[in-house]
């Protein structure tokens, strides 16, 4: 069985034996050529998604102003929506002159737009005054409008409105898209910087932790420092008051005790080297009395081995030769801890 070849009215779903068959063509003609323009839009703002929201935006904007052969296009999004996508409006005039804001359209165009923004709709379609409007919809709501300003001679078909919601609908996920972009690389930042500050709080924690190390050491330095002063000046008080003053009182005894036995040679003669034995008793008391009592001391003398070594050389004994040796290493004397109250 051979295959017949297709008619003319298959081809173009027209039967010529209707007399209006011409007619019928052409507009089926411009149908077709109308659709093929939608693909090849579609396809221009598709080819744009790959540079970005402001590219694709823009890609919207140019091919809705060529499909509908609108004087003035904007792409806009609501205050409150996405607030860090980029860029909030895309609008072009006559012969695709840019619009930097919303004060650059007509009094008519602000006023579609205005009206779309605050009467959020989830269908396009045209309002009141000549204006195509088709919404921008993320998760079901409204985030902004696509807005087209034709007049109200030419008819939008729904063919029409299709093609647009499938282009405001791209530039509403690019649009998406840019603003969790934007808010990861803000995310990002803010965490850089909360690194940077903890890192900057960690360092100065140990600045402060080493002035107060510095100063606790600081702190048992004079505490050291003060007991060693308390016990000179006790040592000093008791010698003073107690041990200076029975050598003082031996000596008086002797000294009262010598004129009696002043015919006793001998018994005489001993009495007088012992009141000269407690004379130099006292003055060495005195002398040591004299050397803790001091203030004037600096720190390298508070330590035990600087006042030993000072020994020989503050309390010379005639006909006798003192050397102070030390060994091994100073152990620091701990004070005791102070109670908090």
């Amino acid at each position: 069985m051979s295959a017949v070849a297709p008619g003319l009215d298959e081809l173009t779903g027209l039967r010529s034996s209707k007399p209006t068959w011409y007619a019928e063509y052409r507009h089926s003609a411009d149908s077709l050529t109308r659709a093929l323009g939608s693909l090849d839009h579609i396809a221009q703002v598709l080819s744009a998604t790959g540079r970005g929201a402001g590219a694709l935006c823009q890609a919207v904007v140019d091919a809705t102003a060529e499909h509908l052969a609108a004087a003035w296009v904007v792409l806009v999004l609501a205050e409150d929506a996405l607030p860090l996508a980029s860029p909030r409006l895309v609008a072009r005039g006559p012969a695709g002159a840019p619009v930097r804001t919303l004060d650059d359209l007509p009094g008519g165009v602000r006023r579609s737009v205005a009206a779309a923004l605050a009467h959020p709709r989830v269908e396009p379609g045209r309002d009141d005054d000549g204006a195509v409007v088709v919404p921008l919809v993320i998760d079901g709501e409204q985030a902004g409008a696509l807005v087209a300003w034709v007049g109200p001679s030419p008819a939008v078909t729904a063919g029409d409105l299709s093609i647009l919601r499938i282009v405001a609908n791209q530039s509403a996920v690019a649009l998406l898209s840019d603003s969790l972009l934007a808010g990861s690389e803000a995310l990002r930042q803010h965490t850089e910087e909360l690194y940077a500050e903890a890192e900057q709080r960690a360092r100065d924690l140990a600045d402060r932790h080493r002035e107060l190390a510095a100063a606790e050491r600081r702190l048992d330095d004079a505490a050291r420092r003060e007991a060693v002063d308390l016990e000179r000046h006790r040592i000093a008080r008791e010698l003073h008051d107690s041990v200076a003053q029975h050598v003082l009182s031996a000596g008086m005894a002797i000294e009262w005790c010598r004129p009696e036995v002043e015919h006793h040679g001998e018994v005489h003669q001993r009495l007088g080297h012992a009141k000269a034995l407690t004379r130099e008793a006292v003055e060495r008391l005195r002398a040591a009395i004299h050397t803790l009592s001091s203030d004037h001391l600096d720190e390298a003398s508070s330590r035990l081995p600087e006042l030993l070594g000072r020994l020989p050389e503050q309390h010379r004994v005639p006909g006798l030769t003192v050397a102070v040796r030390v060994e091994g290493r100073p152990a620091p004397c701990r004070p005791r801890p102070r109670k908090h109250w």
